[in-house]
């Protein structure tokens, strides 16, 4: 485990840097990758720039230490409810949107989704991260579709959307309740809206 040197009141102790991360997370996720300076994550850190630097190389590193720490801690629960085996595909995605909307505005972390925004961000024409970030989404969407197909073909999914759409529908329906979350709706009307909404379109 790498470890760096954060100085406070009295002798300098070492952070690691998955602390680090999830201090610089915190900070991304309430301002934005643009908003956020390196003096907004150095007093956070209590660190120097140089140490950041030396430890992430450069402001797009630390935000990539921030993302991962968010995955690693945030969203496995997302990832186990898609991978289950013991759900159809239609009350997958419910689960998938129920818990989505949960992560997005529980409390001890802010709201929204940062990997959701960073799209916002980083533009796959523009940066190597925007191209890795590009593909983790496309992935996920031919995911979906394949699932989709092959709901359909066991009669579980209605044709009222085609595979493709139905991709689409899932991935706007997420970024669209990650955006809600940043203004705190009832989540009891949210589930209500994501159980009638699935049943409306994913079923016949």
């Amino acid at each position: 485990m790498s470890m760096n040197v954060i100085k406070k009141s009295g002798r300098p102790r070492l952070l690691p840097k998955e602390e680090l991360a999830a201090i610089m997370f915190s900070i991304f996720a309430n301002k934005g990758y643009e908003a956020t300076s390196l003096n907004d994550l150095t007093q956070a850190t209590g660190t120097k720039p140089a140490t950041l630097y030396q430890a992430f190389g450069n402001k797009e590193g630390m935000f990539i230490a921030a993302l991962e720490h968010y995955k690693t801690t945030w969203l496995e629960d997302l990832e186990k409810i898609l991978s289950s085996e013991g759900l159809s595909f239609n009350n997958k995605i419910k689960q998938f949107l129920f818990s989505a909307f949960n992560l997005f505005s529980c409390e001890g972390k802010p709201p929204g989704c940062l990997l959701v925004f960073s799209a916002l961000s980083f533009r796959p024409e523009a940066s190597s991260l925007g191209a890795e970030l590009f593909n983790e989404r496309h992935a996920f969407k031919a995911w979906i579709i394949e699932e989709a197909q092959r709901a359909q073909q066991n009669n579980i999914l209605s044709g009222k959307l085609s595979p493709g759409e139905t991709a689409e529908f899932i991935l706007t329906f997420e970024s669209g309740l990650a955006l809600m979350a940043l203004d705190n709706p009832d989540q009891k009307v949210i589930n209500s809206m994501i159980d009638k909404m699935i049943d409306a379109v994913m079923c016949e």
